[in-house]
């Protein structure tokens, strides 16, 4: 996805989506991988990725995007949708 795609969307999208854009884009994990993930209550987010099973753990601390995400709720899902 070009730039001024992904500008061009986002600019376009609900707050939901715009949440799960900016963690795909601050973890570097597909946005099907964060569609439905549950926000931590410390300083660590753990995503799996569906396609390889592999999973990764972020700190939350250390990024630009993510503390203000996490703010919005810890334990609170960002997206829960179904594939499809």
């Amino acid at each position: 996805m070009t730039d001024p795609l992904f500008e061009a969307a986002y600019a376009e999208t609900d707050q939901t989506l715009k949440d799960c854009m900016d963690i795909a884009t601050a973890t570097g994990m597909r946005l099907s991988d964060v569609r439905n993930i549950t926000m931590p209550a410390g300083d660590m987010l753990t995503l799996k990725a569906r396609k390889t099973g592999k999973t990764a753990d972020y700190d939350v601390s250390v990024s630009s995007v993510l503390p203000e995400l996490i703010g919005k709720g810890p334990g609170s899902t960002v997206l829960n949708a179904e594939a499809g």
